[in-house]
C-alpha cells in the first residue's frame, strides 16, 4: 500500500530534492535487527549520513512533511 505512495512522493519531488528511497528486508541486513520481529513499517530518514527522523507506521502525512521540511531543496 505504502510503495505507490513512495513512488508518488520520488517522481513528484524526487529532483527537487534530491531524494532516494531505500526499501530493506530487516531480517537481512544487520544493522536493521530491532525492526526484525515486526509488521510495521519503519521510515528511517538520513541526510549526509545522520538519522534526522524516525517513522513508525504508514503515516503518509509526515513522511511527506518529513521529507519537504527536512530534506534541501535542489532548485536555486
Amino acid at each position: 500500500m505504502i510503495a505507490g505512495h513512495l513512488s508518488n512522493f520520488y517522481f513528484d519531488m524526487g529532483e527537487q530534492y534530491g531524494i532516494k528511497f531505500v526499501r530493506a528486508q530487516a531480517n537481512k541486513v544487520p544493522d536493521l535487527a530491532e525492526f526484525k520481529e515486526t509488521a510495521v513499517p519503519h521510515f528511517l530518514v538520513y541526510l549526509d549520513g545522520q538519522q534526522l527522523e524516525r517513522i513508525d507506521g504508514a503515516n503518509i502525512p509526515k513522511i511527506k512533511s518529513c521529507i519537504v521540511t527536512k530534506a534541501p531543496s535542489n532548485k536555486g
